[in-house]
């Protein structure tokens, strides 16, 4: 199977979605035990739909990876988020 320009398993790809994948689940966990309530995950969900389309743009940008520049940058917000959820 020949490499499209589009990769969507590229390994930085791959790191940053999962963790937002992650930080879904961790939000899902947090609003069902009653530890953050539905609009504070409204608003968590917000962020990390940003985070993606972020990450996206920037793939967009580099022939469909990302750079590990890019992958900093987006783990930082994702460390944001990661701190909000279950304070």
């Amino acid at each position: 199977m020949a490499e499209t320009p589009w990769q969507h398993a590229h390994p930085r790809r791959t790191e940053v979605n999962a963790r937002l994948n992650h930080q879904d689940r961790r939000i899902h966990n947090e609003v069902k035990s009653g530890e953050i309530s539905k609009g504070q995950a409204a608003t968590l969900h917000k962020e990390d739909r940003q985070i993606r389309r972020e990450e996206h743009a920037m793939a967009r940008q580099d022939g469909g990876h990302i750079t590990k520049l890019d992958q900093r940058a987006l783990n930082q917000q994702e460390n944001g988020v990661s701190a909000q959820i279950g304070k």
